[in-house]
């Protein structure tokens, strides 16, 4: 914690997952691939330099909702590019997208952050 808000390392302790999970979420949230509608994610406030992500210990309710909702499949361009290695590439060759456009496409939008 941290000035009484929770870190992305103590949001990942509650929910049982690893803060990269959690960090791949808002990169894939924040850019302009699709999402499924009645998602959400609460937003962040950095609170010092080192750009540290900070939440509402209340949001912990919205990302257990979010873990629970989030439908399979829904980040799979995502994790196409960045995950998947080889078995990616090929899934993204079977929807006709490139893994520079979906890279472009997530670049662009972390311009606006």
């Amino acid at each position: 914690m941290i000035n009484g808000r929770l870190t992305v390392n103590d949001v990942a302790r509650e929910l049982k997952i690893s803060p990269t999970t959690i960090h791949r979420w808002y990169l894939w949230w924040d850019s302009a691939l699709e999402k499924p509608e009645g998602l959400y994610l609460p937003p962040y406030e950095r609170t010092d330099g080192r750009k540290i992500k900070t939440f509402d210990p209340k949001d912990i309710k919205h990302f257990k909702k979010f873990q629970k909702n989030l439908p399979r499949g829904a980040m799979a361009e995502f994790n196409a590019t960045y995950v998947w290695g080889k078995r990616g590439q090929s899934a993204l060759d079977k929807k006709g997208i490139s893994k520079a456009e979906v890279k472009k496409i997530i670049r662009d939008a972390r311009k606006d952050i």
